[in-house]
């Protein structure tokens, strides 16, 4: 055991040992080692460590591991870049650029989509900007409605791009994350690839490339600076923002390579039940299906009056069998019949057939 070493005669604490008793008479002949003393007295001496000692031993035992290093022999690591194949695609991908005003975005996506198009295994790249519509200006961002509108345009531009054996670019400020969270669930929906590319700048490389573009281009000073400061900077922890790629302008080109392994060639994202795109169904859809369903209850009402418990009944028009592992109320199937409706809300079943199939099986899992 583990016991605190005191110095005799100031009491002040001098390290740690490791102290067993075998005699117990010899317990008071212990007491006092090199002008030390042991609280504890219930084990014998057997080591004492102090500080300094316990300080070399760990000194002695790094200077044996440099000397006699292990045989185990670790592969040198490579650059994750050095080692990327741009030559095999997934069919779909979007990549989301966002940054500050005058960042050089576009300037980005038009290398970014020159350096796909000259793949040897060239992939159709298309580029959503805002120029894409006719009526956008700089001045909308002073106007919320219209704002609005264009982001509501932009959006569907990307939706009505997606496709097979292409890469959709969406080049603007998309400065708002919820904004961002909506392209990622249409590339989701769309089981794409997807991957964000955030070009960092200062406010004052803004304001000077802005003044370096042609006047129709430019934004007003003021205009910039708000944008600047209301811009909500992506994280790489949101799952809607990763892989998330941050640089400036001159550097993006470089990581080109590496953006293409990640984005192009991951794993296509998975839609969810908030995304999917669920089958067409009638207005009057569940309407039916809670008459269906309220046909099927008042038969199992009606027979297990007659059944005893283990028995297997027959219900009219249904393939599945009825197990009466007890003797359900009405409200009880009543409850059976709201949860089974809320799941078919989300998986519909048009085969009137098979879902009443499906409410039987539901009810004997239950």
């Amino acid at each position: 055991m583990v016991r605190i070493i005191r110095d005799a005669e100031t009491g002040n604490s001098k390290g740690i040992g490791f102290v067993v008793f075998k005699d117990p008479y010899s317990v008071p002949f212990a007491l006092k080692l090199d002008g030390d003393v042991v609280e504890e007295r219930n084990i014998r001496v057997s080591r004492v460590f102090k500080k300094k000692a316990m300080r070399q031993m760990a000194t002695r035992e790094n200077e044996q591991k440099q000397s006699y290093p292990s045989a185990k022999k670790t592969k040198p690591k490579k650059h994750y870049a050095d080692s990327l194949n741009v030559t095999c695609y997934f069919k779909m991908s979007v990549v989301l650029i966002t940054g500050y005003p005058s960042s050089g975005k576009s300037m980005v996506a038009s290398m970014f989509k020159e350096y796909l198009v000259n793949l040897p295994d060239a992939i159709e790249t298309l580029i959503v900007s805002d120029e894409a519509a006719q009526s956008f200006n700089r001045e909308i961002y002073l106007d919320a409605k219209k704002e609005i509108q264009q982001r509501s345009f932009l959006k569907s531009e990307v939706h009505r791009l997606l496709g097979p054996n292409r890469v959709v670019i969406f080049d603007s400020l998309n400065y708002i994350k919820g904004y961002r969270y909506e392209i990622y669930c249409l590339a989701k929906a769309a089981e794409c690839t997807y991957g964000v590319l955030f070009l960092d700048a200062t406010i004052d490389n803004c304001l000077l490339w802005n003044d370096a573009r042609k006047l129709p281009d430019r934004y007003s000073e003021d205009i910039l600076k708000s944008l600047h400061s209301r811009f909500e900077v992506p994280v790489s922890s949101n799952r809607w923002e990763n892989p998330l790629f941050t640089y400036r302008s001159d550097e993006m080109q470089l990581h080109f390579p590496e953006i293409v392994s990640c984005v192009m060639q991951g794993r296509p994202l998975k839609p969810n039940l908030s995304t999917r795109i669920l089958p067409i169904t009638g207005p009057d859809f569940l309407y039916s299906v809670d008459q269906k369903l309220q046909e099927v209850v008042r038969y199992i009402l009606a027979e297990q009056r007659l059944a005893e418990i283990g028995d297997a009944v027959c219900i009219k028009d249904c393939e599945e069998k009825l197990f009466i592992k007890k003797i359900w109320s009405a409200l009880e199937l009543a409850n059976f019949k709201r949860q089974f409706i809320n799941y078919v809300k989300t998986h519909p079943v048009l085969d009137e057939k098979k879902l009443m199939n499906m409410f039987i099986v539901f009810i004997n899992n239950a």
